[in-house]
């Protein structure tokens, strides 16, 4: 019994039918067009195809939005360490002036 990789971005990405970079806006439309075509209703209650395309689709969803709240908070902390390394420079200026 081999064991099953799990796919990687790119590859799920091309299961979307998308090649290279995209946005979560891309990730979208490739979707809503598969849904279509491959629609149970449109294809004699076949549903394989669709269920792999909504795990795979919501997968890729759930990537962009960890990767957003990862940027927003990375943009945060630096945000927050940048103001205080300013506070802390006040601090030493006003120990040099007070003591001068």
């Amino acid at each position: 019994m081999s064991v099953k990789k799990p796919m990687n971005i790119k590859e799920k990405l091309k299961i979307l039918g998308i090649e290279g970079k995209a946005t979560l806006e891309d990730v979208k439309k490739a979707y809503k067009k598969l849904a279509i075509e491959f629609h149970p209703d449109k294809n004699n209650g076949k549903d394989d195809k669709m269920k792999m395309i909504n795990s795979v689709y919501a997968e890729v969803v759930n990537f962009f939005e960890n990767k957003k709240n990862y940027e927003v908070k990375n943009h945060s902390m630096k945000m927050i360490k940048g103001v205080m390394m300013d506070s802390e420079a006040m601090n030493r200026n006003r120990t040099i002036t007070r003591s001068g």
